[in-house]
């Protein structure tokens, strides 16, 4: 593997898993040397980025309050390699690393403020090549031209991609600001999420609770009582899979559990709200809440079945609070209760027992019919 390059020189390489690891080493002595005055630091560049072909040269991008933060540190930085050269790039100092007697550079730490426009800029250009495969393509493309036309003149190289880059920046931002428009649009439509009132009251017999209440009240749930589901489960994801399996009841309204009409086309409206409200994200994101959306319906995987016994619980728990209140306005019987209840086993055994035993005092009280 080369790592380095003669100044002024051009040379490209396959990717290396040890640039990575290189790439971790530098960004902890630098954090060892300048402390807190590392506001954030990133491995940039393309030796970044896996698959694409780069000069074997570690480029590092340090983010700084103030400039006299690096100023301060130049002695102890030079003890450990590291040395400050006068940068060609505006609003960055730039420290390089490697063998200076034979001019040789190994590392390029650009150091910038943090938060800055040229700080945002080198990582919108890291996410566009690992984001936008097409035109990771056409950099390296690109690099290949230059780096055969210009293997010994480093700086007519950087030129020729000035302009790739710039253009990259300007898109990714653009792309950057629609994906962000489309989160917050669904940020905002789940809210009302908030106007879709369910069967079950609030305890101390309270108002009827919302569906944004009810997912909030299952999530929380779930974290306490993880350790009581059959299996261990990713708690992550079954808090979300509660966060978000009422939401298409926005548009398809709440279907009581033990409404036998109301179920019969529950599915159908689900899935017409489902594509419409999650299209509202960002691609990506709208195929993963879709997929875990489909998972919790699945009933198939530990997390879903744990979900499921949070969704069966919680409901149970208000109206156990509540006196059976909800099972008496609807005459609801102990043979259907159970018939859903049941099902909490599956994700949890030992809160199966806690719910039979909330049952059975409810048909003793009669506010279950047997």
């Amino acid at each position: 593997m080369i790592k380095g390059l003669k100044r002024g020189t051009v040379i490209l390489e396959d990717h290396q898993k040890e640039w990575e690891d290189d790439a971790k080493d530098t960004a902890a002595l630098l954090k060892r040397v300048l402390g807190d005055k590392i506001l954030g630091i990133e491995h940039v560049g393309s030796t970044a980025i896996p698959c694409l072909k780069a000069k074997p040269i570690i480029d590092i991008l340090v983010g700084v309050k103030k400039y006299e933060d690096i100023l301060e540190k130049e002695n102890e930085l030079k003890e450990n390699g590291i040395f400050l050269r006068e940068s060609r790039i505006e609003d960055e100092l730039l420290l390089v690393m490697g063998d200076l007697e034979k001019d040789t550079r190994t590392h390029h730490i650009h150091a910038v403020l943090y938060g800055s426009k040229k700080w945002e800029d080198y990582l919108i250009f890291k996410d566009f090549l690992e984001k936008d495969e097409e035109g990771k393509r056409r950099y390296e493309k690109l690099k290949e031209e230059l780096c055969q036309r210009y293997p010994k003149d480093r700086a007519s190289y950087t030129a020729g991609k000035e302009g790739f880059i710039r253009e990259a920046i300007e898109k990714r931002r653009k792309d950057m600001d629609e994906r962000l428009r489309k989160q917050l649009a669904f940020a905002l439509e789940i809210d009302k999420e908030k106007n879709i009132f369910r069967q079950t009251h609030l305890s101390g017999n309270g108002r009827n609770e919302n569906d944004a209440e009810h997912a909030w009240h299952m999530a929380i749930m779930a974290y306490l009582l993880r350790e009581y589901a059959n299996e261990k489960v990713d708690i992550a994801k079954v808090m979300l899979m509660c966060l978000i399996h009422d939401i298409v009841e926005i548009d398809a309204g709440d279907t009581y559990a033990y409404d036998a009409e109301g179920l019969k086309t529950q599915k159908e409206r689900e899935d017409k709200a489902k594509e419409r409200i999650f299209s509202l994200l960002p691609e990506d994101q709208k195929k993963e809440l879709i997929a875990l959306f489909d998972e919790f319906e699945d009933y198939e995987t530990m997390e879903s079945k744990f979900a499921h016994s949070m969704d069966n619980l919680q409901p149970l728990l208000l109206n156990d609070s509540n006196e059976g209140g909800d099972w008496k306005e609807h005459d609801v019987s102990a043979t259907t209760v159970y018939g859903r209840q049941n099902k909490t086993a599956l994700g949890s055994r030992k809160l199966f027992e806690v719910t039979d035993q909330i049952l059975q005092k409810h048909i003793e009280k009669g506010n279950l019919k047997k």
